[in-house]
């Protein structure tokens, strides 16, 4: 008895019953079930009763003329449908529901966690891919051993080709092929905009900030690292504006230099594709640009990256081709919203600039780190606020493709002065009139 009354005091009912209540999947279930059986019940019925109405319909023909059938109405199979269509409403409201995060109280940090999170595993995804497309070229290869004229079905990658000309930043002639590579590179641009700010520590600035610092990559390479965080009193969306339309040739007051040409292609509002040449000291620099604007709830994303290859511009393996890319984000001032905050990250790779053949000075080539200084020193003295170390004499520059490309960034940095001064001018007068 002893043993009994302990095996019955170490029972946990409430675990053990479990099995007893029932979760939401079989309740559905359950409903499922049941409608199903009222609805063959009511064919059933339905079937029986158009028999006998049939029949009483016959009778009462022959006997008292045209009497009409009386229509029977299941009310229970009514309400089971009423009931089933909410429960599947229900459910849709549900998946609505959880795929709507509520992001009005994340930090910064969380955000760009979430957006760690996604890109981790998107890339998981396309690891995938890739190692599903070298299995189906291994098993490709061994069919072609087996059978010469049997062709394998290519379903993993059906446009590799297309695909790794735009992750080598490459253009097609085709229009389609052209503006898909576009938007691909510049998505997958934007989707590194996180990581990279957390990379160079930038995400959280809070007051101004410039740096110019060569950063070595896992690979090896060196690029120059350009940081310029800065506070303005002026609203999110005017300074977002001007941006987008400094960089999209809508706003110019200053000329292109002698023997230089730019052209703007529009693929759509936030899309454009910028072709830039200059030749100087027999030596043709290319800086054709991909821009794409990313209008956030409470932030404006700019990217930008280089292409290294236009079928539409055969000429471009004859020059020097710039190869850079960056970001541009303005967020509003969390305690203002008359302020914003303008962080912009570019990064510039070293070494195809100081080894391009066109040089004019070979001691300056051969001295990786003096070009390096030099370079970085002319990257500090930009600036759209004045926090530079002053102007920087072009002249100091040996290389030929060098310095269009530097000229270029402070043709740029002039037309984001001038935009901002006027965009001030503008916002004072407002005020004066209202006054």
């Amino acid at each position: 008895m002893a043993d009994g009354a302990t095996s019955t005091d170490d029972w946990d009912i409430l675990q053990d019953l479990q099995f007893l209540i029932a979760t939401d999947d079989q309740l559905h279930e359950d409903l499922s079930t049941v409608c199903d059986l009222f609805e063959s019940e009511s064919c059933h019925d339905d079937d029986n009763s158009g028999d006998t109405t049939t029949t009483a319909a016959t009778t009462t023909t022959t006997t008292a003329g045209g009497r009409k059938r009386r229509v029977r109405v299941n009310h229970s199979k009514a309400e089971l449908t009423q009931l089933r269509a909410q429960v599947e409403e229900l459910k849709r409201s549900l998946d609505r529901a959880k795929g709507k995060t509520a992001a009005f109280d994340m930090t910064l940090w969380e955000k760009a966690a979430r957006r760690e999170r996604i890109d981790l595993v998107r890339c998981r995804a396309e690891n995938q891919e890739l190692r599903d497309a070298v299995d189906e070229r291994a098993s490709f290869i061994e069919s072609m051993k087996r059978v010469l004229y049997k062709k394998p079905r290519w379903t993993t990658l059906p446009d590799a080709s297309w695909s790794e000309e735009w992750q080598s930043y490459k253009l097609a002639a085709q229009q389609s092929l052209r503006v898909a590579a576009i938007h691909a590179i510049a998505d997958r641009q934007y989707h590194r905009q996180a990581t990279a700010f957390i990379q160079a520590g930038i995400v959280d600035l809070v007051h101004d900030h410039v740096m110019a610092t060569p950063v070595t990559l896992s690979n090896g390479d060196v690029i120059a690292q350009c940081v310029h965080h800065v506070n303005l009193p002026l609203p999110r969306h005017a300074v977002s504006a001007m941006c987008w339309h400094t960089l999209t040739g809508r706003r110019r007051t200053s000329p292109l230099p002698d023997n230089a040409y730019e052209t703007f292609e529009t693929i759509d509002d936030h899309t454009v594709y910028e072709r830039f040449c200059h030749t100087r000291d027999g030596v043709t620099g290319h800086s054709n640009n991909i821009r794409k604007h990313y209008p956030e709830e409470d932030r404006d994303v700019i990217v930008w990256r280089t292409v290294l290859e236009d079928a539409l511009v055969p000429h471009m393996s004859k020059g020097a081709v710039d190869d850079t890319w960056g970001w541009l984000v303005i967020s509003r001032h969390p305690d203002d919203e008359t302020r914003c905050r303008l962080t912009g990250l570019v990064n510039i790779p070293l070494k195809p600039l100081v080894q391009n053949k066109g040089s004019s000075s070979s001691d300056a080539d051969n001295d990786f780190s003096h070009t390096t200084d030099v370079i970085l020193t002319a990257l500090r003295s930009c600036s759209i606020v004045d926090h530079s170390d002053g102007e920087f004499d072009m002249s100091e520059i040996a290389f030929p493709a060098v310095r269009t490309f530097l000229e270029r960034g402070k043709f740029y940095e002039t037309e984001f002065k001038a935009s901002l001064s006027e965009i001030m001018a503008n916002l004072t007068t407002c005020h004066l009139n209202k006054n």
